[in-house]
Parts: structure tokens; C-alpha cells; sequence
């Protein structure tokens, strides 16, 4: 499974916080294998989640049973 984010240079601007940018940016490739699982969701660092709340919303929406989302850092700057 992959996701992609096309335009992840622009996210890291002003708009980073921004839910619905992330989820007109993000695209799932093969679908099948997320439908039915409980999927481990990683970011690196996390400013103010939007990222991981549209990954998780995403995943959700095409048939995960649970999405558990982790962060190996935050950071507040």
C-alpha cells in the first residue's frame, strides 16, 4: 500500500494546518488492501495533525476497520 501526496511542498507553507488541503492531496493506491484491516498510521513529527487526521479520515473512508495514528515527535515552532 502507498500513499502519495502531490503537492506536499505547498503544505508545508502557511496552509499546513489545513485538513481539506491534505485530503485533495492525498491518493491511496491499492484501495483493496486497507478495505477490512486496522492500519498503523507514522509521521515523523506533527505540528498540528492535519496530515494524519486526513490520512486517517482517508483510510476510514475506504474501508479500514480502525486507524491507529503515531507520532514520533512533535513540535510547536
Amino acid at each position: 500500500m502507498e500513499i502519495t501526496s502531490s503537492h506536499q511542498a505547498e503544505i508545508f507553507g502557511e496552509n499546513r494546518g489545513d485538513v481539506t488541503r491534505h485530503l485533495n492531496s492525498i491518493r491511496v493506491h491499492d484501495e483493496h488492501l486497507i478495505n477490512s484491516k486496522v492500519v498503523a498510521l507514522l509521521d515523523d513529527i506533527v505540528k498540528t495533525g492535519a496530515s494524519l487526521k486526513a490520512c486517517r479520515k482517508i483510510l476510514l473512508e475506504i474501508g479500514a476497520t480502525k486507524v491507529i495514528c503515531l507520532a514520533l515527535g512533535s513540535s510547536t515552532w
